[in-house]
C-alpha cells in the first residue's frame, strides 16, 4: 500500500503561494489608495480634479460633433446614390433584378444596358449596385464561374456582394 509522506513541500508552499499573491494585490492597489488628505500627500485632489473635469467636457464636445458628422454624412448618402438590388437566383445561380417582375441579366451586355438605364433614370445621383447571395443556406449557387463572371460584369461601377449573416466585402 502507498503511503503519503508524512512532510510534504506542498502542505508549505500552496498556503505561501496564497499569502503572496495577496501581498502582490494589495501592492497594486496602493496607488489608487494614496496617502490620504495631508498636507505632503501624493494626490492632490484640485488641480487634477479641474483637469479631468476640462477632458470629459473636451470628449463629450468630441463625441457630439462626431455624432453630428455621421448623421450628416449619412443624409448627404442618401441624397446622393441610387442604389438597386440586383439577386442571386438559388436554383440556378443566374443574376436578376425587379422591376418588378424578375429579368435575368445573362451577360455583360445586359448589365451594361441596365446601368446605361439607370444612369438616365437616376438624374445625376451616383449608382451603387448589391449584389445579394442566396438566402437559403442550403444552396450551391453561385458558382465560382458565375461569380467572377459578375465580377467582371460589374467592373467600373460601384457594387457590393451581400452575404447573409456576413459582412460585406469583395
Amino acid at each position: 500500500m502507498i503511503q503519503l509522506p508524512k512532510r510534504s513541500v506542498t502542505r508549505f508552499f500552496i498556503p505561501l503561494i496564497d499569502v503572496l499573491i495577496l501581498l502582490f494585490c494589495v501592492f497594486l492597489f496602493l496607488p489608487m489608495v494614496g496617502q490620504g488628505d495631508s498636507p505632503g500627500s501624493s494626490l492632490k485632489t484640485n488641480p487634477q480634479s479641474n483637469q479631468n473635469k476640462k477632458d470629459a467636457d473636451t470628449t463629450t464636445q468630441l463625441l457630439n460633433e462626431i455624432e453630428k458628422l455621421r448623421a450628416e454624412r449619412t443624409e448627404a448618402f442618401k441624397g446622393n446614390v441610387f442604389s438597386r438590388a440586383l439577386e442571386i437566383d438559388p436554383s440556378t445561380g443566374e443574376l436578376f433584378f425587379r422591376n418588378p417582375d424578375k429579368t435575368p441579366l445573362k451577360n455583360h451586355a445586359d448589365v451594361a444596358n441596365l446601368v446605361n438605364h439607370d444612369k438616365l433614370f437616376s438624374k445625376g445621383r451616383e449608382l451603387f449596385y448589391m449584389v445579394l447571395y442566396p438566402r437559403d443556406p442550403d444552396s450551391s449557387y453561385p458558382t465560382r464561374g458565375q461569380r467572377e463572371n459578375y465580377e467582371r460584369w460589374l467592373n467600373g461601377i460601384a457594387w457590393s456582394f451581400d452575404f447573409p449573416g456576413l459582412n460585406s466585402n469583395r
